[in-house]
């Protein structure tokens, strides 16, 4: 149940591993040092994987063992049952085929790793790997970071929820299921999910209710200064505090951060690309904080909102404009290049659908193929 949750709090090796000297193969325990190919020794019993019988390798003994079996005490080195030569006449007799030097083929205990030494920090990503380094322990429960409670608004009275008919000049809306996906995967909990009209009364009792049960809100259009943008308004009046509002940022120069009682508020454009670069490049960093992870390293390697510098192939990209433009594309892991795809206009759906990275064009700047570009992968 812990797969891909984050951990809360170190865990310290309490088990060495291995617990015990073991065999790696099938073979045969013996005890002195080098023994030449040849050399006869005389069967004194067997250990198989399991309960420790407790044996002890005699001068000219050997002992049968089986992979991850413990080793009988005076073991010095293990030969493999393939270099071993059974006689024919007894069956406690054998003779080596070939060279056995010390050592070989023993599993010494700790080897892997000893008591007390750190196996899982705080701010780790409980993977498969890692889950199963925890049983080997004998552990069976783990502390975890619980993601933020979230509320998602969508706003606008164009928007129709999908399945119900279309009257002209409405379309249906998309930015409510992007953005509680994208919380979810961030590793939130949505705790509500709803679509708001344009209407201050309505939008106050949503805000009010969202703020009582969860950590974070996000709310998607009416931020911007239009006669029907009434977000912004509604939580100055319900008294948030404005961390900031407009971004030097394209597409979502309008978005708006704030906190109201104990509630983090983000306002994000209701254009549906000007919404995802905002989650992308603001929201997320949040819900990463949020899990002590604003100072970790992205432990998957290309999950999202990684960031990687890439060589720019296809079409060039040139903004003229005094904001860094975030571009749609796809990010080629093997060749380590970017390519823009589609429309890039913040209402452009299709682009966004087949992109799996931002590129960053810094303002100003006029960049072709060959150059180096910052993309974000999501």
């Amino acid at each position: 149940d812990a797969l891909g949750q984050i951990a809360a709090s170190s865990v310290l090796c309490q088990v060495p591993m291995p617990r015990f000297r073991s065999t790696s193969v099938d073979g045969y325990a013996l005890s002195g040092g080098a023994h030449p190919k040849g050399r006869a020794f005389t069967l004194a019993g067997e250990q198989a994987a399991g309960l420790d019988r407790e044996l002890t390798i005699g001068n000219g003994e050997a002992i049968r063992v089986f992979t991850g079996a413990p080793l009988p005490s005076g073991t010095t080195t293990v030969v493999m049952q393939e270099d071993v030569q059974v006689s024919d006449t007894d069956a406690q007799k054998i003779t080596l085929t070939d060279e056995a030097a010390p050592g070989k083929f023993m599993r010494e205990a700790g080897e892997d790793l000893c008591e007390g030494q750190r196996l899982l920090s705080p701010g780790d990503r409980l993977t498969a790997q890692r889950l199963s380094l925890l049983a080997s322990q004998g552990l069976q429960e783990i502390a975890i970071r619980l993601g933020p409670r979230v509320a998602v608004f969508s706003t606008g009275n164009e928007l129709v929820q999908p399945g119900q008919p279309l009257a002209n000049g409405q379309i249906y809306e998309s930015n409510g299921l992007m953005l509680r996906l994208l919380a979810e995967q961030a590793g939130a909990s949505v705790v509500t999910a709803a679509h708001l009209p344009d209407d201050p009364d309505t939008l106050r009792v949503a805000i009010r209710e969202a703020v009582a049960t969860a950590d974070m809100v996000l709310l998607s259009g009416g931020v911007s200064v239009g006669d029907h943008d009434h977000v912004r308004p509604v939580l100055q009046e319900l008294g948030m505090t404005m961390h900031f509002w407009k971004v030097r940022v394209k597409p979502g120069k309008p978005l708006l951060c704030g906190q109201l009682e104990d509630c983090l508020v983000f306002g994000l454009p209701g254009n549906p690309a000007s919404s995802f670069v905002s989650f992308l490049v603001f929201c997320l960093p949040a819900f990463r904080c949020w899990l002590g992870l604003e100072n970790a390293a992205f432990d998957e390697g290309t999950g999202p909102g990684q960031r990687c510098s890439v060589v720019l192939s296809g079409r060039k990209l040139h903004n003229e404009s005094d904001r860094p433009h975030y571009v749609r594309g796809r990010f080629d892991a093997k060749a380590s290049q970017f390519e823009a795809i589609g429309l890039q206009q913040s209402h452009a759906l299709q682009s966004l659908a087949l992109a799996n990275a931002l590129a960053r064009v810094p303002e100003h700047s006029r960049l072709v193929a060959g150059d180096t570009v910052e993309v974000v992968l999501f």
